[in-house]
């Protein structure tokens, strides 16, 4: 049995230690970022991109009167980026480059389209791409046209912009992905000792994060802890402002009228954390004249809520409405192809029980 893992996140290298220690033959296949290359040494065809994924020989539409589309292998063509090899061997043997005319040594830095033949097919980054923030997966109006603002990250970018969402004073999020959950353990306690920063949380569910599957709702249930957690301090701190408010204003309205005519009326507290829920992002606009982002959802009784149309502002925006296929990439494939498995929708115990029904199906 030959696996390959199609990716270069978390969820790719807990794939290749989970199958490698069932002694199984797995390699990860993918554009393994700088700051991962030491997890990845050894294991994985590096500084690759994943061109297409198709089987050997069957078509997308092929049937097998009496055996399974298994019968035949999945072939993954990559495209390798020889350059960085290059140099690198350059340096290593520099007698054998210098026998090498400059003519060759620029024809081997050209990108190479190789492939390898696998029985089973696991996938991450290498095959998926973050949807987009509005409705029905699909690009809000003016989302395109700010693709390259550094305000707006998507799904697993939050990372490498965390110390920068970490100071945002109001911050939107779009979306009940598992990166905005993550993101939300991650940012809670910033956001309760800073009580000028507001957050927003925008997700068509009637429920954040009510959409979860049991196995998520386990393999996160600590992120989910702190969701709830922040949730409930959020509460407390508003309702400690409003004792405080009521106080004040019973303290103001007992003032001589002379003295009250000039002292301020104490200002309402408002929540810092407010989660539209039922809703969707309809469109996203940049403002010459003022700074920031502004974020203009609608919501429907159809998605189990209230009719609501709102323009929201915010300093960033942190999209995650999950993954799709990247089509071009699988339409060699069949829609549902057996042995074909998103390492974002299952676990791994999942993917193992499910090969091995076809230990005995070929």
């Amino acid at each position: 049995m030959k696996i390959a893992i199609l990716g270069s996140d978390k969820k790719a290298l807990a794939a290749y230690r989970f199958f490698e220690d069932l002694g199984v033959h797995v390699k990860i296949i993918g554009q393994i970022p700088t700051d991962s290359q030491g997890e990845f040494r050894e294991i994985a065809h590096r500084n690759v991109e994943v061109i297409r994924v198709h089987k050997r020989f069957l078509s997308p539409n092929s049937v097998l009167e009496s055996r399974s589309r298994m019968a035949d292998t999945f072939r993954v063509v990559f495209k390798v980026n020889a350059t960085t090899e290059i140099e690198r061997q350059k340096l290593e043997n520099p007698e054998v480059f210098e026998k090498l005319g400059k003519d060759v040594l620029e024809s081997l830095k050209n990108s190479i389209e190789s492939f390898e033949d696998f029985d089973f097919i696991c996938y991450s980054n290498e095959l998926t791409i973050a949807n987009p923030m509005g409705a029905a997966q699909v690009h809000a109006l003016n989302e395109l046209a700010l693709a390259d603002d550094e305000r707006i990250t998507y799904h697993n970018e939050h990372h490498a912009s965390l110390e920068d969402i970490k100071a945002t004073r109001n911050l939107c999020l779009v979306g009940t992905g598992i990166e905005n959950l993550r993101l939300l353990s991650l940012i809670k306690e910033d956001y309760l000792n800073d009580l000028t920063k507001t957050l927003q949380l925008i997700t068509a569910e009637e429920v954040p994060f009510g959409n979860l599957t049991s196995a998520q709702v386990k393999e996160y249930k600590d992120e989910i802890s702190q969701f709830s957690d922040l949730l409930a301090k959020d509460r407390q701190q508003f309702d400690e402002e409003k004792r405080e408010f009521e106080e004040k204003i019973m303290q103001w309205r007992s003032l001589e009228p002379h003295i009250k005519a000039k002292t301020p009326t104490p200002a309402e507290p408002k929540p810092r954390l407010m989660i539209y829920n039922s809703a969707v992002v309809s469109s996203v606009d940049k403002l010459l004249d003022r700074k920031g982002l502004f974020v203009t959802i609608e919501g429907s009784d159809l998605l189990g809520g209230a009719e609501q149309l709102k323009t929201l502002a915010c300093d960033r925006i942190c999209v995650d409405q999950g993954v799709s296929v990247e089509s071009s990439k699988v339409r060699g494939l069949a829609m549902d192809e057996e042995g074909f498995y998103p390492l974002h929708a299952m676990t791994l115990d999942e993917i193992k029980e499910n090969m091995l029904r076809y230990f005995s199906k070929q």
